[in-house]
Parts: structure tokens; C-alpha cells; sequence
């Protein structure tokens, strides 16, 4: 049995097509601010600014972030540095990765 229109929509991103990705608007990551003199390592302090946003709402569940290469650019650290703290949040479910997709806050 196929998925209405409406079944459609509440899939978590890892269900979804491509197609329906790309309907999706990017979020802008704006509140993030890291302190590179700091001894907490940069990719972490990505990562919790992230989760908090995540936890205050402010970014909602089921969209989709900027590409690690665009937050790389924004915050001017390397790409690695996005693609760790990306990593750890995908390990502690606040973020589903979908290859050739993005990243959707889970």
C-alpha cells in the first residue's frame, strides 16, 4: 500500500525521497559561536551549540542544516571539524545523516 501525501510528510528523513528532500528549507546556523582559544575542541563546541539549539527549539525536528562545507565556511574552520561534531551528533540521535541528502535534526 502506497503513503498519502500526508503519511508522507510525517517519514523520518531517512525514509524519505529525494525528491521530498529537496522541499525541504535549509536552516541557517547563526547562533553558533566558538571560542577557538578555548580547551574545549572545536568540533565539540559545534556539536553542543547545535544540541542546544536543537533542545531549545529553535531548530525544528525534521530539518534539514546547512552542508558541512557551508557551516565550514561560516564559522571559518575546517570542513573535518563540521564533519566530527556532525558525527557526534548523528551518534547521540539529535541529527539523522542521508547520503546524497543532508542532514535533518532527528
Amino acid at each position: 500500500m502506497l503513503a498519502t501525501d500526508d503519511e508522507r510528510r510525517t517519514l523520518e528523513p531517512a525514509d524519505a525521497t529525494p525528491a521530498e528532500d529537496t522541499e525541504k528549507e535549509i536552516v541557517p546556523l547563526m547562533n553558533i559561536q566558538i571560542l577557538k582559544s578555548s580547551p574545549v575542541p572545536l568540533y565539540f563546541q559545534i556539536a553542543e551549540a547545535i544540541r542546544a539549539d536543537v533542545r531549545r527549539n529553535n531548530i525544528p525536528a525534521g530539518s534539514k542544516l546547512m552542508t558541512e562545507g557551508q557551516l565550514a565556511r561560516e564559522l571559518k574552520v575546517a570542513t573535518g571539524t563540521v564533519r566530527q561534531a556532525m558525527q557526534l551528533l548523528a551518534e547521540n540521535h539529535v541529527v539523522v545523516r542521508v547520503q546524497g541528502s543532508g542532514t535533518y535534526v532527528a
